[in-house]
């Protein structure tokens, strides 16, 4: 029949056991503070009349600061010890303990107010005696309840914290083992993507390479286009002018043994017959579009006639006239040196003139 009754729960035991603990030492603690003073004190007794209950309820609460009242012993000492029981409950159970310091300051009043009529021995049979044990009962199952309820609150904690480490620990293998899991169903597919990556790597570098191939030759077909056609349209500016060219640039285009050194006046033999060099004509200054150009132009043509040491035929080129006083003269120097800056290029490439 025992087994059926609901066994208490490990929380409610404790508590109550405490409330004992505390109910015997205090029930100890008095009979052994009764028995000393029996032994210790004066033979006077108190009658053991009780005092009326009208006298204690009509005491007036003259002062709350207990330490400062002073009691007849050893009734204050028992006062004393319901107030520290009192204070030591602290803030937990304000309205409790209020009420317990207002009906200990009504004891203390009375104590104070008849200290003349009170036994010296504390007895516990006296009505303040019992209202001062009800106190401090009082006072100490608050004080077990706050300990119970500190203890109930540290026990809760250790428990959150367990159930959070366990929750934890659960959650570290969990996501190892997801991990583990993930990492067994996606390394297939993780090497297919690096190999298609690889191959999508080494045929964009192919692409690229045959884009800047053609590119490159794109570029080189279009350059050799603009020079053709550039070529083109100097070949036939050329041709327009040709006939002229033949006779008035004749000292330069015919072949010869002497090309323009440093100077206008400063031509050196050379072994193979050849036109004369345009590099050369640039180098002396013959075809800077200044007077001291055309002179110099004018010296290295007439210098290339046979009648000034020279072997190539004159043509229509004016005969030496250093200082161009003859305005035609001066006028044939100047188309001359015209359709040398114009198409000395195209002469080379025509091999009428030397580079």
């Amino acid at each position: 029949m025992s087994s059926d009754l609901q066994q208490p729960d490990p929380a409610t035991k404790n508590r109550w056991q405490n409330r004992l603990q505390a109910i015997g030492l205090m029930l100890l603690l008095g009979a052994v503070i009764g028995i000393v003073r029996w032994f210790v004190a004066d033979t006077v007794r108190y009658s053991g009349e009780t005092l009326p209950d009208t006298v204690i309820t009509s005491a007036l609460l003259r002062n709350n600061d207990l330490s400062t009242t002073p009691l007849v012993k050893p009734w204050a000492s028992r006062s004393n010890e319901v107030l520290a029981a009192i204070d030591m409950i602290g803030s937990k159970h304000p309205q409790q303990t209020a009420e317990l310091r207002e009906r200990l300051a009504v004891i203390s009043e009375f104590i104070k107010e008849n200290e003349q009529s009170l036994p010296d021995v504390f007895d516990h049979k006296s009505e303040v005696a019992q209202e001062l044990t009800q106190l401090h009962w009082e006072a100490t199952n608050l004080l077990s309840a706050n300990t119970d309820d500190s203890a109930d609150k540290a026990s809760t904690a250790e428990v959150l914290a367990r159930l959070d480490d366990e929750v934890l620990a659960h959650a570290q293998v969990r996501e190892k083992h997801i991990n583990e899991q993930v990492q067994r169903e996606t390394k297939p597919h993780l090497e297919e993507t690096r190999r298609v990556r690889e191959k999508l790597q080494r045929d964009t570098c192919d692409l690229e390479d045959e884009i800047a191939a053609v590119t490159s030759s794109r570029e080189r077909i279009v350059d050799e286009r603009d020079r053709a056609e550039d070529r083109t349209t100097r070949v036939t500016a050329l041709s327009r002018d040709l006939s002229e060219i033949r006779r008035l640039l004749s000292p330069f285009i015919s072949p010869g043994h002497t090309q323009p050194n440093r100077t206008a006046i400063d031509w050196p033999t050379t072994i193979e017959k050849a036109p004369v060099s345009l590099s050369g004509l640039k180098r002396v200054g013959a075809l800077q579009p200044t007077m001291k150009g055309l002179q110099d132009l004018m010296v290295c043509g007439s210098m290339m006639a046979p009648g000034s040491s020279g072997e190539r035929p004159l043509g229509s080129f004016p005969d030496y006239d250093k200082y161009l006083t003859s305005p035609q003269n001066l006028a044939l120097v100047k188309r001359a040196q015209e359709l040398l800056r114009t198409h000395g290029q195209t002469l080379v490439e025509e091999r009428l003139l030397s580079p």
